[in-house]
């Protein structure tokens, strides 16, 4: 499933309905980030990637994502999500006190 909306729905009340569920475990996926995680300070080198699959507008290199957003620590896998047509980002901590 995706927060997006996807290729078979033609319009947005099927992905509200969806992400109407989501929110609620995006919430408890959250808090136990924070409370169990583990600090970025504990992987100084570790390099996270993201795919993206669409045009997006940066006003900044520098971005937060402070909702659950899909990382990996492989690039290949983050390539299948952007399609062969979009990005990917490469990322770090902005906080070494930030949990994953």
């Amino acid at each position: 499933e995706s927060f997006r909306i996807l290729s078979d729905e033609s319009d947005w009340k099927k992905c509200k309905e969806r992400n109407r569920e989501f929110s609620n475990w995006s919430r408890l996926l959250r808090e136990c980030v924070e409370l169990f995680g583990v600090k970025m300070s504990a992987f100084p080198d570790i390099k996270l990637y993201h795919g993206i699959s669409c045009e997006l507008l940066f006003d900044s290199i520098i971005c937060k994502f402070c909702a659950p957003t899909s990382f990996s620590s492989t690039r290949g896998i983050a390539e299948s999500f952007s399609d062969g047509l979009g990005l990917i980002i490469e990322v770090k901590a902005y906080d070494q006190n930030v949990k994953w």
